[in-house]
Parts: C-alpha cells; sequence; structure tokens
C-alpha cells in the first residue's frame, strides 16, 4: 500500500498525462526550454487523523499551469478545467478520495523576459482506505 498522496498523485498525472501528453511536468518546474502551455504538478500534501480502526485525512494539492500568450487565455482556462477534472476523478484501488474545495485562478506573471499567464489549481482532497 502507498500512501494517498501519493497515490492521488499519480492518478492526476496519469489522467492529465492521457489529455496532455509530453505536457505534464512534476519533480523539478521544467526549465526555459520548455514548450508552453504546460502543467507542473506542485504540491501534494497529506494530513492524517487517526481513528480507532483506520486513518483518514485530507490532501492540500496545488497544480500550476503556465502558458506563454497572453491573448490565449482560453487555453489556460481549459487546462485548468482538466486539472479539477482529474482531481474530482481521480481513483486508486486502496483510497477512496472526495475533492472539496476545488478552485482555480489565472494570473499574470512577470518572471521570465517573456509574459506570461499563470493558472492556479488548488483543491482539499478527503481520503480513506477502501477496506
Amino acid at each position: 500500500m502507498i500512501e494517498p498522496q501519493q497515490a492521488l498523485f499519480t492518478a492526476v498525472r496519469e489522467k492529465l498525462l492521457e489529455a496532455y501528453p509530453d505536457r505534464v511536468y512534476d519533480g523539478a518546474i521544467p526549465g526555459p526550454e520548455t514548450p508552453y502551455p504546460f502543467i507542473y504538478l506542485g504540491e501534494f500534501g497529506q494530513n492524517d487523523t487517526e481513528t480507532k480502526s483506520v486513518i483518514i485525512g485530507s490532501i492540500p494539492v496545488t497544480v500550476h499551469v503556465w502558458h506563454c500568450r497572453p491573448d490565449q487565455r482560453g487555453t489556460v482556462s481549459a487546462m485548468c478545467l482538466a486539472v479539477k477534472t482529474a482531481i474530482r476523478e481521480a481513483a486508486h484501488g486502496d483510497y477512496s478520495f472526495q475533492a472539496r474545495n476545488v478552485g482555480s485562478r489565472i494570473v499574470p506573471d512577470n518572471t521570465t523576459t517573456t509574459p506570461l499567464l499563470h493558472g492556479i489549481v488548488e483543491a482539499e482532497v478527503r481520503f480513506m482506505p477502501k477496506h
């Protein structure tokens, strides 16, 4: 059995790779040679609560979308929707997941010499083991 946050991460990553092959990254943020738009699987945490018989809890999730074309906000919005859908539909054999407080925002990003759009998807996913 793997940790719930890793199970969710893997399920979301697999779902997004189906929709956006070669556009999904994790680990380190991709370098400047990476083609836009792309999705970066950012932070997946885990907060546990021990009950008498099982451990339940929540997983705070943050996923990022970047695009170098500020005039293509719709593309960023569609990719954010795909991320939210992947989070909501995540499934794993060992755990039941329930997405809550799923939201997104799109902000301008001037951290590079090229103006970017930065989509940020945040969610809280509750988990419990399947029996």
